[in-house]
């Protein structure tokens, strides 16, 4: 179990109580020395192993003698990290249909990933490409591995790692799931200050600020090399956001969706998809479909039952309206108004 934070430390800062040194990998701490001690050598030559890893955060004095690893060590490079944080897990969830209860086109399959965040972004993106069938041999996947890679690391690295007795593990875990028309990234905890709901809608952003949820770990992240690639896991500069945007947008692709909640965050990625009078008849159906599994729901509940964007819900539920499919159930504001199924309509115009 992790220890009882002090004021002012950060989840990932926090002690291991029950783990050693002997449960980092040994690989990957002899790669993460090596790399310091060649890109800050008037820092780390000097030291020994253990000195640097206790400079790096990655080691902490223990309660009575010698050093335990902290959260972010064992999240970086513990050889099995969920051992001590069984939350610290990702599942991927692949959904043949539209949503989590369109199970006409079969049932889902569900991925689970587990061991330290290098390893588990990689495995889970890798996946994820291998089920996102792309619309050109040379595009790989259907959404950029650029974008799914920042995304799922993102998620893992800001994530809350604070212990919560009140939730399962599992329920505790990262999420990816892929949809027909979709695919949603969720994970526990909301927005950190400074990252605010405006900078997320900035469309002019080339950078943003760095949140600091988990700054031992981001820091650790930026040292680590991906297993995947020769490179580190992550930069921690800010500007993994914008490159999302810019990348969906060179792909003539809808700009990803961010919606925040004090408990957790969603990105939403929008697959392509064909347009004119096909694409409207699966918005259609898409919104009937929600409607009919969720009965009452608000536009926003709408678009993240159907991974539509505002206008594409609102104009369709327009549509639907006027031709007395859906009503609406109360005079609130957009966001606030309730809409259902009538149970009737007139011939489609």
């Amino acid at each position: 179990m992790a220890g009882t934070s002090s004021s002012g430390r950060t989840a990932d800062a926090v002690p291991v109580l029950d783990a050693t040194i002997d449960d980092l990998d040994g690989d990957a701490v002899g790669a993460l020395l090596r790399r310091v001690r060649e890109r800050a050598p008037r820092t780390f030559e000097r030291l020994d192993d253990e000195a640097v890893l206790r400079r790096l955060r990655v080691l902490v004095a223990g309660p009575r003698h010698g050093t335990v690893p902290t959260v972010a060590g064992l999240l970086a490079l513990g050889s099995r990290p969920q051992h001590f944080l069984p939350e610290a897990g990702l599942t991927l969830v692949v959904y043949p249909g539209i949503s989590a209860t369109d199970r006409a086109a079969g049932d889902p399959t569900s991925h689970s990933f587990l061991g330290p965040v290098p390893a588990q972004a990689a495995a889970a993106v890798a996946t994820a490409v291998a089920n996102l069938p792309a619309r050109s041999p040379d595009e790989g996947s259907d959404l950029p591995a650029a974008v799914l890679r920042e995304v799922v690391t993102n998620a893992l690295l800001h994530r809350d790692y604070t212990p919560d007795i009140t939730a399962t593990p599992q329920a505790r875990r990262v999420l990816v799931a892929i949809y027909a028309r979709h695919v949603t990234v969720i994970s526990p905890g909301g927005l950190v200050p400074p990252v605010t709901a405006a900078d997320l809608a900035d469309d002019s952003a080339r950078r943003m600020p760095v949140a600091a949820r988990n700054p031992v770990l981001a820091k650790l992240l930026a040292q680590v090399e991906a297993p995947d690639a020769d490179r580190p896991v992550c930069v921690n500069r800010g500007t993994g956001i914008p490159m999302v945007q810019r990348e969906l947008a060179a792909r003539d692709l809808n700009r990803a969706e961010f919606h925040h909640h004090p408990d957790w965050f969603t990105v939403i990625l929008h697959r392509p998809h064909r347009t004119g009078r096909v694409e409207r008849r699966a918005a259609l159906e898409m919104i009937r479909s929600a409607l009919a599994s969720g009965g009452t729901l608000s536009r926003w509940a709408i678009e993240e039952a159907t991974g539509l964007n505002r206008g594409t819900v609102l104009n369709h539920l327009n549509y639907l309206i006027g031709n007395d499919e859906v009503e609406s159930v109360n005079n609130g504001t957009s966001r606030q108004r309730l809409y259902r199924l009538t149970g009737r309509s007139r011939p489609p115009r």
